[in-house]
Formats: structure tokens, C-alpha cells, sequence
């Protein structure tokens, strides 16, 4: 190695930035460069080890050479995701290890819980055939999934799995690694008994760096208490449980604060805000406790910026929100993920202080007033910088044209679903200006035209067969697609068209007239390529951009490949052609014209892979 890369990878702290913008592949690959990198690389390629998956999960336990890897490197891991079938062997293993070690600060290690039978239920068994691994001391990220599904058949020689154990199995290695972590998650965990919500609470009370804590379960409203007053004052992001069971439920777990468990003293519950939460996940639960749930949990939640809520169908909200804008005088982001009733949500929204809202997003928004949500728009028209609806099938084009025309912070905008009738229609999309010129994100539907025709300038650029409504809309398409091109921020764009409101055609079979076409007095040439002059920082298009539509290919030609060229000198991906296994699909007409622009813009990924019909 030259002077200058020994000295960089001589000292740790710009190597270890390495591991932020390499992925895990990049950095084994450079360490394969020489035995003085590898030696520095190699431990950051265990730095995140993910066994989510069951294949990964299977490599590693059949490979003895592979295991090995991993307890050599195991000081280098510093987040980690388990399943199952590879965290019920680990511990195992780590008990196996613990158990004859002779090693001072493991031999430390308290096991008392593994081997209390009522908690870990773990008994030594020297003759255990397994490979003894050391423990995971310095994580900072820890995921694991209580969901055991029948392919994950567990090692032989290991005891029979039991997911109630293993709750205090994993939240016995999270309390070993309670000086360093920062974010913990599990998913199907089962806090049915008293003793599982304890030890989650006293767990979770040691984090004193704990940052983001998601819990994926269904608990009692009195467990869901506990957890959350159990949370350290570090706390950021608290996502606590899907569902919480009605506080009258027959089946509500009460966990007994002065309960000792072994020795473990009782739980020390917190009663001082959380000053630093500012995201908050709220779970499903009967209306009727959804306020006095919010005002317990959000009165002790000052700082929080986001709050998610479950589905939104509560027919009286008053005291909702209200305990919202008294609580969180620092709220700027909504959502609601699973969607809801159109007249609860603006409800919220109404509450909100003018000019405060800045990120909305919604799914499966059941019929949306577009007068309420305009009204939204022109409330938080300086402050609005995200608005998503996905999964929508009934949108008015309106409520598109209110925000594009209204908000002028908007940087992303977003609205998916039935493309049939979830569209802009060219006549609303020109009616104002758009005034979001600092928009990065923009994904959305356009009607072009409502007939059962095509209009004749699809079909005959000389215009000789022109009506006055071809030639007034072939102006309007020219305005919509300058309106686009004003968009100089814009980093991103799904635009897709919707031919006909009586039989929608999928975006990828339909295209917007004259948008990939330059105008040419001399040969007759009729288009609108040049209207998107102004999109320089432009990386990324899709929808309905296809070349290979027969409209499109009969205008396209070298002109345009060099317009997208020297134009569009960011773009790094478009849907210009669709690709399956066979190669490209429709393109051998054109396909000189690729070649050149693949010659002229190696970097351009202008291929979408799609799978073949069958």
C-alpha cells in the first residue's frame, strides 16, 4: 500500500466509517485486497449480523467453519437479528460456554436466571454435543422474533422449544448488554403471564441508553402501563404493542409491582416524563379507552413530534383531540397506517394549530371529503412537507390539485391505489399554478383524457384530422408538462396516466402523448420534450415513460436520446423499457436507439425487470 492508504486504514476511526456506507459484501470483498486490510476489514464484516431469514439461519448452523467465524469475531458484533431456530442454539450454547469457562470477567457472567426453573429453565448437561460460543457483550442493536413456524426445526440433542422460556432467555442477554444498546425490538412476543411483563419491565429499566424500543404483542392495559413507565428517561422511539385489551377484560394480566421474582426486587417504575420521546406508536384498543389511554400516556410524553395510530374508527373523538393539542404542543406528524374514517381523521386534523402540520401520511383512507382535506392544505399550507395516501380507492382529483396549488413546502407527495379513480385530471392540474417548488418526490395519476376514444393527436401528428377539442387539449397537455418541468428540486417522479375513466389501462401500457417527442417545424414533428428543460436534478423516473409504446416509438429518435442526455444529466433510473428473463420486451424496433443511449449514459439503468406472463 501506498503512504496515504496505509495511513488511512492505520487508524481505526476512519476505518470503522467504512462499515456505514459499505455494505457487508463490499467490505469482504476489500478485505481480500491484502493481508494488512484484511486485518483491519474483516472485523467489520461482523459488525451487523442479521439470521432473520431461515436460509441464512441454516447456512450458519450447518457450517462448523462458519460458527467458528462467528465466535472469533463475536467482540466485533455490534447489532444483531435472530429467529428461532438460531437464537434457541445460541443460547444453548452461550449456557454451555458459561458453564465450564475459566475466563475471569465471563466466569462473572450471573446465569442465575437461565437456570431458575420457573424462568430459563436451563439444566446443565456436560455431554451436550453442541459448539460452546461466547457471549455477545457490546451490542447496540438488538432484533429477535418469538415466532417459531414449522420449518424451524430445531438442532437435535437440544431440549424441545418453548417460546415462554425463551422471553427470559433473550431478556436475560439484553440486560448483559444494558451499557450499550440502543435500540431493542421483538416481534410475536407473548406477555400473557405476570412474570413475563416484570421481567420486560425491569429488563427494559436497566437500558439507561436505550433509544428505540419496539415491541410487536397484545397485552393488558395495566401491562402496557407497566412497560411504558418502566421505559428509561433516553427513550426516542416506543413502539409498545398492536393491541391493548379493555381494562374491564376478563383476560387482563395485572403485573404485581412488589412482586420480587427471585430475588430480583420489585419493579421501579418512572414517574417522570419522557422529555426525549418524540415518535410514538399507538396500539388498537376499544374506543371507549382510547382517551383516558391518551391522556395517561401522552401527558407523560411532552416532547413528541410523531404520533401513529391504529385504525381510525372512533365515532366520538372530541376528547381525543383535545388531549392531543394540550398534550403535544410539539406534534408535526401523523399517521395512520391502517387507515380509518374520513370524518374522525380531518377531526384530528382540525385540531391541529395552524401552520404547524408537517408530515401526513394515510392508507386505506375510506372516502375522503376533498373539501375537509383542502381545507387541510390551506391550514398548514407553509408547514406541510410530506403527504402520503397509498392504498386509496376512492380519491378526488381535487384534493391532488389542492395540495400541488396550496402547500409550498411540500418536498414529497404521494397518493397510490385504484388508478381508475385516484387521477388528476389534466384540466384540474392546469387550472392554477403550482406553487410546491421545492418538491423532491413527486408519484402520481393523471387522466388525460375521459373518452372512450383517443383524441386524433395520439394518433396523427399532421393535425389534419384535428378537432377544436384535439387541438385545445394537445394545449393543455403542454401546460401540464411545463408545470412538471418547473419542478427544479424535483429528485424524483412516478407519473403515470390513465387513459380512459371507462376502462383504465395498466400504466405500463399507456403513455403520455408527446412527452418523449421534440418538436421539429421542418419535418413536422409534434411535442412536448422540451417542456422539461428545468428537471437537472431529476434521478429517478418511472410509470408511464415506456418507449416501447407504439405512440412513442413511431417519434422517437436520435434528437430525443441526445436531449435525455445532455438534459437530464442525473437521472440514474427510468422505465424506458420493460426487461424479463427473455430480454428486453418490444424494444427490437428501437433498439438502435438504446445502444446509443446506453454508449452515451453507461450509468443510466433504463431497464425495469418484470416477470413473464404466463
Amino acid at each position: 500500500m501506498d503512504s496515504a492508504c496505509s495511513t488511512f486504514f492505520g487508524i481505526p476511526e476512519l476505518v470503522a466509517s467504512l462499515a456505514k456506507i459499505l455494505s457487508t459484501q463490499d467490505l469482504i470483498q476489500l478485505s481480500r485486497t491484502n493481508r494488512a486490510i484484511n486485518t483491519v476489514c474483516s472485523p467489520l464484516t461482523w459488525q451487523s449480523v442479521n439470521l432473520e431469514s431461515l436460509r441464512d439461519s441454516i447456512k450458519l448452523l450447518n457450517s462448523p467453519e462458519a460458527l467458528q467465524a462467528f465466535g472469533n469475531n463475536i467482540t466485533s458484533v455490534r447489532s444483531i437479528t435472530l429467529r428461532p431456530k438460531f437464537s434457541w442454539y445460541y443460547l444453548y450454547t452461550l449456557w454451555a460456554y458459561l458453564n465450564i469457562t475459566a475466563w475471569p470477567p465471563h466466569r462473572a457472567i450471573s446465569i442465575d436466571a437461565l437456570a431458575h426453573k420457573d424462568w430459563g429453565g436451563m439444566l446443565y448437561a456436560p455431554c451436550l454435543k453442541i459448539r460452546r460460543l461466547p457471549p455477545l457483550l457490546r451490542l447496540s442493536r438488538f432484533e429477535a422474533s418469538l415466532h417459531s413456524y414449522p420449518a424451524d426445526k430445531m438442532v437435535p440433542d437440544l431440549p424441545a422449544f418453548d417460546s415462554y422460556k425463551h422471553v427470559h432467555h433473550l431478556l436475560w442477554l439484553v440486560r448483559l448488554n444494558s451499557g450499550t444498546l440502543t435500540h431493542v425490538a421483538f416481534t410475536s412476543l407473548s406477555l400473557e403471564s405476570h412474570g413475563s411483563v416484570r421481567d420486560v419491565c425491569r429488563t427494559i429499566s436497566q437500558l439507561h441508553h436505550l433509544q428505540t424500543l419496539r415491541l410487536s404483542c397484545s397485552i393488558s392495559h395495566k401491562a402496557y402501563e407497566a412497560i411504558f413507565f418502566s421505559c428509561p428517561s433516553s427513550l426516542v422511539e416506543l413502539t409498545l404493542a398492536y393491541s391493548v385489551d379493555s381494562p374491564g377484560s376478563a383476560t387482563v394480566s395485572i403485573p404485581a409491582a412488589g412482586d420480587w421474582d427471585f430475588d430480583q426486587g420489585p419493579l421501579v417504575l418512572r414517574d417522570t416524563p419522557l422529555h426525549h420521546l418524540v415518535y410514538l406508536a399507538l396500539p388498537g384498543m376499544a374506543a371507549s379507552d382510547m382517551a383516558p389511554f391518551i391522556h395517561t400516556i401522552l401527558g407523560h410524553s411532552p416532547a413528541l413530534k410523531t404520533l401513529k395510530f391504529p385504525f381510525f374508527d372512533y365515532l366520538s373523538i372530541s376528547s381525543i383531540t383535545k388531549g392531543i393539542a394540550e398534550l403535544c404542543p410539539r406534534l408535526t406528524h401523523l399517521s395512520f397506517p391502517q387507515g380509518g374514517r374520513d370524518l374522525q381523521i380531518t377531526n384530528v386534523l382540525e385540531g391541529f394549530p395552524v401552520q404547524q402540520l408537517q408530515s401526513l401520511y394515510c392508507s386505506s383512507l375510506m372516502e375522503p371529503v376533498w373539501t375537509s382535506l383542502v381545507a387541510t392544505w390551506k391550514r398548514h399550507s407553509t408547514t406541510l412537507r410530506r403527504i402520503e395516501f397509498t392504498n386509496t380507492s376512492h380519491f378526488s382529483g381535487l384534493i391532488i390539485k389542492g395540495a400541488l396549488t396550496t402547500c409550498e413546502a411540500l418536498e414529497t407527495f404521494r397518493v397510490t391505489g385504484n388508478a381508475g379513480v385516484v387521477s388528476l385530471s389534466l384540466d384540474n392540474a392546469v387550472e392554477s399554478e403550482w406553487v410546491c417548488k421545492r418538491i423532491k418526490v413527486l408519484d402520481i395519476v393523471v387522466l388525460i383524457y375521459a373518452h372512450k376514444t383517443s383524441p386524433k393527436f395520439t394518433t396523427d401528428p399532421s393535425k389534419e384530422t384535428w378537432t377544436k377539442d384535439d387541438h385545445r387539449n394537445w394545449e393543455v397537455l403542454g401546460k401540464f408538462y411545463s408545470r412538471i418541468g418547473s419542478l427544479t428540486e424535483l429528485q424524483e417522479l412516478n407519473l403515470q396516466t390513465v387513459s380512459s375513466t371507462y376502462k383504465p389501462a395498466p400504466s405500463s401500457e399507456t403513455a403520455f402523448p408527446g412527452l418523449f417527442a421534440l418538436e421539429d417545424a421542418d419535418s413536422g414533428q409534434i411535442g412536448h420534450l422540451s417542456k422539461l428543460t428545468g428537471l437537472t436534478k431529476l434521478r429517478v423516473l418511472r410509470g408511464s415513460v415506456r418507449w416501447t409504446i407504439p405512440e412513442v416509438m413511431e417519434r422517437i429518435g436520435k434528437r430525443e436520446v441526445d436531449w435525455v442526455v445532455d438534459h437530464l444529466p442525473a437521472l440514474r433510473v427510468a422505465t424506458f423499457v420493460l426487461q424479463n428473463k427473455n430480454g428486453m420486451i418490444g424494444a427490437r424496433p428501437i433498439r438502435h436507439l438504446l445502444r446509443i443511449l446506453e454508449k452515451k449514459r453507461p450509468e443510466l439503468k433504463f431497464c425495469h425487470a418484470v416477470a413473464k406472463k404466463k
